[in-house]
């Protein structure tokens, strides 16, 4: 090889060199930008990522208070239903009781009642057997006024039939008494003429 052509190789390999060191000059340059385009898009991820964390607590706390305030709601309605719920059965406990209480007073007076009304079917039963003696008594009493009006009846006819017979005596004893008397007094009348 001469001179001239190690000269030409010294020079193609100086230039190499140079273009080498120029693009590894470049390479890392467009490195050190990719490295800042990186850090800056990393420090913007983590930007993002603080802004989007604080969003989500933000949502998450106001979620939360959301969430608590319906629980609050919720158990103040529960609470409010469950009042409403023990007033209910404690009034129907009371209505119940006033219930059992009026039943049992109307069962009392019911037995009252059914005491009273055996007591007076009782006493209807004995005005009715004392209404049946003495219906008995009159039908007996009418039987006897009957036998009696009857006899008095009789007694009646036989009286008049002995006043009918004294009266036929009376007048015969009449008619006899002026025949007599007729006769005794023509006899005088002859005896004093």
């Amino acid at each position: 090889m001469t001179d001239d052509e190690l000269r030409q190789l010294i020079e193609s390999n100086a230039r190499a060199v140079q273009a080498n060191s120029e693009s590894i000059a470049q390479f890392r340059e467009s490195s050190e930008a990719a490295d800042q385009q990186l850090r800056e898009s990393i420090e913007a991820g983590r930007r993002e990522s603080e802004a989007a964390d604080q969003r989500l607590r933000e949502s998450s706390e106001a979620a939360d208070q959301r969430l608590r305030e319906s629980i609050d709601a919720t158990n103040r309605q529960l609470r409010e239903a469950i009042d409403d719920t023990v007033s209910l059965v404690g009034n129907l406990s009371q209505q119940l009781e006033e219930s059992d209480q009026r039943r049992q007073e109307t069962d009392e007076r019911f037995n009252v009642l059914l005491e009273e009304a055996r007591a007076d079917r009782e006493r209807m039963a004995s005005i009715d057997d004392r209404l049946a003696a003495i219906e008995q008594q009159r039908q007996e009493t009418d039987a006897r006024f009957n036998i009696l009006l009857e006899e008095a009846r009789r007694d009646r006819q036989r009286s008049d039939e002995r006043v009918a017979a004294n009266e036929t005596e009376h007048r015969a004893f009449q008619q006899i008494t002026q025949t007599l008397l007729a006769e005794i007094s023509r006899i005088w009348q002859r005896l004093a003429g």
